[in-house]
């Protein structure tokens, strides 16, 4: 993660903590997606290496996220 969407994250976490919101990150890996068959052009360089295709399932990335909930 960036570290201005970390800053942003931990800011909005103290700030929302007396209303008893909770901010969480989820750093998933590589989601498993059409991300690369769909993206328009060629970025120069050549653009990732990484096959989105052998990423993790993005039922497993949402179960994660959803543990997040669950468990604060």
């Amino acid at each position: 993660m960036s570290a201005p969407v970390l800053g942003l994250s931990l800011t909005a976490r103290a700030e929302l903590e007396k209303d008893r919101i909770v901010v969480s990150e989820v750093y998933p890996f590589v989601t498993a997606t059409n991300f690369a068959k769909n993206r328009m052009g060629n970025p120069v360089g050549g653009g990732p290496s990484t096959h989105y295709v052998d990423g993790d399932k993005p039922e497993f990335v949402a179960g994660l996220v959803l543990q997040d909930i669950e468990e604060g």
